[in-house]
């Protein structure tokens, strides 16, 4: 499956040469761990990555593809590293290549977006290999069961994508319902579901899931504090599969002027 979607990176480009926007990007981090008996792990993550965009009218498509190499034969052979690569996509088909080891790393390369839609004032529909944001949290978004941070990523915001379709409906210019369904690896369906409106003070939604082991209702609010600047964050999630829980989160963040922020 990833040589197929290798062969359409290859031609997308080609095919809509005439209205298609594309971008390189790299992001190069190198990171010195502490590891046991005092010792320092050393080693560079390094990612390219290639973005391609077409418009016409209503419709869209946009095309995400990412090398990614880790170089340091010491991180490379670890155990921290294996984990890394047990992570996959929960798609019905592979986005990544085998991991190609050579003298001092190891690279391989992936399809990180890859979808189509349509939208207009009131309406937007995606379909492909597509992100699903849930959730008001900086760092960890307990609502967010559908489409998961990666624990595992040196970049936080980067996230496997899943392969669904998802409609948005806006409802009016302070609320919106969203509804999406997507297939998983092992070929059955999740699906959720999200309603969000402005309500005088706040930002409030509520969102649902439910795939074959996990059902989920979940809350978000997110609101300024008076005219302080503050923003104030709770989400939280019921959650029922083997078990039942509760998880949530409450803080707060501001923003200064030149852009830094201090969070909670």
């Amino acid at each position: 499956m990833f040589k197929k979607l290798g062969l359409l990176l290859f031609i997308f480009p080609y095919a809509l040469m005439a209205d298609f926007d594309y971008r390189v990007e790299n992001a190069n981090i190198s990171i010195s761990q502490d590891v046991k008996n005092n010792a320092t792990l050393f080693y560079n993550y390094d990612r390219l990555r290639f973005r391609g965009d077409y418009t016409k009218d209503n419709f869209f498509s946009t095309i995400i593809a990412d090398g990614v190499n880790y170089y340091g034969n010491e991180y490379t052979q670890s155990i921290g590293f294996e984990y890394l690569q047990s992570v996959k996509s929960d798609t019905p088909f592979s986005t990544q290549s085998k991991y190609y080891d050579y003298n001092n790393g190891s690279a391989y390369a992936k399809v990180y977006r890859l979808y189509a839609g349509y939208e207009d004032a009131q309406n937007r529909v995606l379909a492909g290999l597509i992100n699903i944001s849930m959730g008001v949290g900086r760092i960890w978004n307990p609502t967010n069961l559908f489409n998961p941070k990666n624990p595992y990523a040196l970049e936080p915001d980067e996230v496997f994508g899943v392969a669904g379709v998802s409609y948005t409906r806006h409802v009016n210019d302070t609320s919106s319902l969203t509804v999406v369904a997507s297939q998983r690896a092992d070929d059955t369906l999740k699906y959720a579901g999200r309603y969000k409106s402005f309500l005088e003070f706040a930002d409030i939604g509520i969102s649902m899931l439910s795939s074959n082991e996990t059902e989920m209702l979940g809350y978000e609010i997110e609101a300024n504090l008076l005219d302080t600047g503050i923003e104030l964050r709770s989400e939280g999630a019921y959650i029922k599969n083997d078990t039942e829980f509760f998880q949530g989160i409450l803080g707060a963040d501001y923003g200064f002027v030149n852009g830094a922020h201090s969070y909670r």
